[in-house]
């Protein structure tokens, strides 16, 4: 059977190691072992394990006392706690401390290696939910440089209109180029209408209607009509929050059908005849479901 979690198991007695081991070796999981709390301690950060079981009656450091040491740790595993047959007080007190779980001695098997199955499966999800955190936070630093960049192409281009500066051409090119450029998907809309005026390339990947087909549009055709009451509420406090901008999740619905889910970060900008807003569509669809699963 292919390894797929490390757990670390902690207790005094050699019997109850070696039982725990065995059974979580055929259950599929790859096993280091130790006797007390130091040790676990320093084996935890080149072991690396997904899930620890520990002991709560060990001479030394407790299973508690280890238990508050391991939750100072940063992207510290969950553990589970052994506790004797009946002792059911240690065990609440020990979910109160933080542990994820608990087993009594003697134990079975099969309810041994579901409880470490389940809490390996919530530290993957914890790790891949902080990788897409960190993720995300990176695209609103680079969301954020685009919006200023769109602001000022917007700002310089109604400058050398007024001016009737020759460069027009070359600073639209220029805008043409970053605007198709996003990693980000990007709408410009008539504020007052709702009618999409451009869309970049990025648009109609992730959501599959070519810019004809956008400009043609209204940006309410883009989201399925039972999310409409959502978009009132998000148009209304974009309204709102006027030139000052406004930044929320909404379910699009894509040309095949799909449901997406995108943060949409919106400006609006006063142009010479009209008012406009920028945008900046990232899709989070995956990042918001890894977050509903660990809610669950």
């Amino acid at each position: 059977m292919t390894v797929e979690y490390r757990v670390l198991v902690l207790d005094d007695e050699e019997a109850a190691r070696e039982s725990m081991k065995q059974a979580l070796r055929a259950g599929g999981y790859d096993v280091a072992a130790c006797s007390s709390g130091p040790e676990a301690l320093q084996l935890e950060r080149s072991f690396r394990p997904d899930v620890i079981v520990s002991d709560i009656n060990m001479p030394g450091m407790n299973g508690w006392g280890f238990l508050k040491e391991l939750g100072n740790r940063p992207e510290a595993p969950p553990a589970i706690m052994v506790t004797s047959h009946g002792s059911l007080d240690l065990a609440v007190e020990s979910l109160r401390k933080g542990a994820f779980d608990y087993i009594t001695n003697p134990f079975d098997p099969d309810q041994f290696c579901k409880s470490v199955q389940r809490a390996a499966e919530r530290h993957r999800l914890e790790r891949e939910n902080r990788r897409y955190q960190r993720e995300l936070e990176e695209k609103n630093r680079r969301l954020e440089a685009a919006e200023e960049i769109l602001r000022g192409h917007a700002v310089d281009l109604e400058k050398r209109v007024a001016g009737g500066a020759l460069a027009l051409v070359e600073t639209e090119l220029r805008y043409r180029e970053v605007f198709n450029g996003a990693n980000d998907a990007i709408f410009t809309i008539d504020a007052d209408k709702g009618v999409i005026l451009d869309a970049n390339v990025q648009a109609s990947r992730l959501l599959g209607f070519s810019h004809e087909e956008f400009t043609n549009m209204n940006m309410a055709d883009l989201h399925p009509p039972e999310e409409a009451e959502r978009v009132r509420e998000f148009n209304a406090a974009l309204e709102a929050a006027g030139s000052g901008g406004f930044t929320g999740d909404l379910v699009f619905r894509a040309k095949e059908g799909q449901r997406i889910i995108l943060n949409v970060s919106c400006s609006t900008i006063e142009m010479a005849d009209r008012r406009v807003v920028n945008r900046i569509c990232r899709d989070v669809t995956r990042t918001r479901e890894m977050e509903a699963e660990l809610s669950r």
